[in-house]
C-alpha cells in the first residue's frame, strides 16, 4: 500500500472518528435537553393537576359548611337534645335527606350530638349505608370543617369525609359527618390533557398507614 492510500485512509479515519465524536456529542446534548423539557412540561401539568384538585376540596368544604350553618338544622338538634323528641329527630332527617339529594357529592350525611350518638341521617340513593367509625370521629376543640379521612370500598370509588363541629349561639351541641364522592378527583386522573395518548396521571391519598392510588 502506497502512501497516497495510507493518507486517504488516515483521513477517513479521523473524519469518522470526528463525526463519531460529534454525533455522540450532539446526542448527549438533545437527550440532556430533552430531559430537561419534559421534567418542565411534567411539573407544569403537575402544578395545573394541583391547583384543580385544591379546587375541588375547598369546593368540598364550602358545601359542608353550607349545610352546617343551615339554622332550622341547629335549632332542631338543639330541640332535640333538650325534649328528645321524634319530630326534631325527623326534621334533621329531612334536612339531610334534601342536602343529599341537592348535591351530587354528598353519598351520606350523619348528625351527631355532643355525646356522639347519632340523631339523624341520610343518603343521597336513601339507602342504609354503614360507614367507617373513624369517619365519624370528631374533635372536642375543633371550629372549622376539618378532613376525617379516606375510606377505600373494595366495589366502588374511595370516599372521603368531612366533619364540622354545630355551634348555637356559642354552644357546641352537635357534629355534622359527611362522606362525599370522590368522582370530581377520578375526572382529574382520568384527564390525559398535555400527556399525549400514552399519558397516565395518577392522584396519590395517604391517610395515616393507609395509602392508596386511584
Amino acid at each position: 500500500m502506497d502512501i497516497r492510500t495510507k493518507l486517504v485512509f488516515a483521513l477517513v479515519a479521523v473524519a469518522l472518528g470526528s463525526m463519531a465524536v460529534l454525533g455522540v456529542f450532539t446526542v448527549v446534548r438533545v437527550e440532556a435537553r430533552f430531559e430537561v423539557q419534559t421534567r418542565e412540561q411534567l411539573n407544569g401539568l403537575a402544578g395545573l393537576k394541583q391547583e384543580a384538585l385544591e379546587q375541588v376540596l375547598q369546593a368540598w368544604k364550602d358545601r359542608v359548611t353550607l349545610v352546617a350553618s343551615r339554622t332550622q338544622l341547629r335549632l332542631s338538634l338543639q330541640e332535640y337534645n333538650q325534649s328528645g323528641g321524634a319530630a326534631s329527630a325527623a326534621r334533621i332527617d329531612r334536612i339531610l335527606e334534601d342536602a343529599a339529594v341537592g348535591s351530587p357529592s354528598f353519598l351520606e350525611l350523619w348528625v351527631h350530638d355532643v355525646a356522639g350518638r347519632v340523631v339523624g341521617q341520610a343518603t343521597r340513593t336513601g339507602r342504609e349505608t354503614t360507614i367507617a367509625p373513624r369517619l365519624l370521629e370528631h374533635i372536642e376543640a375543633d371550629d372549622g370543617v376539618r378532613f376525617s379521612g379516606v375510606e377505600f370500598r373494595s366495589d366502588d370509588l374511595p370516599v372521603i369525609g368531612f366533619t364540622s363541629p354545630l355551634w348555637l349561639e356559642d354552644e357546641l351541641i352537635g357534629y355534622l359527618h359527611a362522606v362525599l364522592s370522590t368522582a370530581e378527583i377520578e375526572a382529574l386522573s382520568d384527564s390525559y390533557e398535555g400527556l399525549g395518548d400514552s399519558g397516565e396521571a395518577m392522584i396519590v391519598a395517604r391517610d395515616g398507614e393507609l395509602l392508596g392510588a386511584y
